[in-house]
């Protein structure tokens, strides 16, 4: 099959702004099912609200929209497939072995170009996808510049880093050790 078909459109017109929203609410719909599990249903329950309503699941895509189309080019984004894209879930915590970590919920886009990461947000029944950061290898840097936070061995270390100030305060006992931990709930 030539470009022109595999990608619905001539081979080289520009992208328009619903392939690339398509290619955004693609990767968003994959990431809603992995950090957005539903316990209450099974997949033969119908879905619905307290008020017996039919709850619906509202996905911002947009963020993830601006940053393709900020990281490649109309030729590019028009010759971009879905498998070009990969997606993945990091949960960071307490009790990662052997390096504990603050909580964290991360949710990698890998692309050609870098890898977005971002944290998901859920409100009600919506859920958005906050950039983060850009990865290159284990390097870490700003979504809207050029500056970076620096090298990390992995993606719990960055969040660490980046909002361990943050997390500690809610998170005390989160990266003691057992000995220091037992120390300071039960005294000596």
């Amino acid at each position: 099959m030539d470009d022109a078909r595999r990608h619905g459109s001539a081979a080289f017109s520009a992208p328009t702004r619903g392939h690339v929203r398509g290619i955004a609410l693609s990767v968003a719909l994959w990431m809603l099912a992995q950090v957005w599990p539903d316990s209450r249903c099974l997949a033969d329950d119908e879905m619905q609200a307290p008020g017996g309503t039919e709850e619906e699941r509202i996905i911002e895509v947009e963020s993830i929209g601006r940053w393709l189309r900020a990281h490649f080019s109309s030729d590019e984004l028009t010759q971009l497939r879905a498998d070009d894209i990969k997606v993945g879930r990091h949960y960071c915590g307490c009790y990662d072995q052997p390096t504990r970590h603050y909580p964290y919920s991360i949710v990698v886009i890998a692309t050609p170009r870098g890898d977005l990461i971002t944290r998901p947000e859920g409100v009600e029944t919506s859920v958005r996808f906050t950039p983060l950061a850009v990865r290159h290898g284990e390097r870490y840097c700003d979504v809207d510049s050029e500056h970076c936070f620096g090298s990390f061995p992995d993606i719990c270390s960055f969040t660490d880093y980046r909002y361990g100030p943050y997390l500690g305060q809610y998170f005390p006992t989160c990266k003691m050790d057992d000995d220091e931990q037992t120390v300071m709930t039960h005294g000596r």
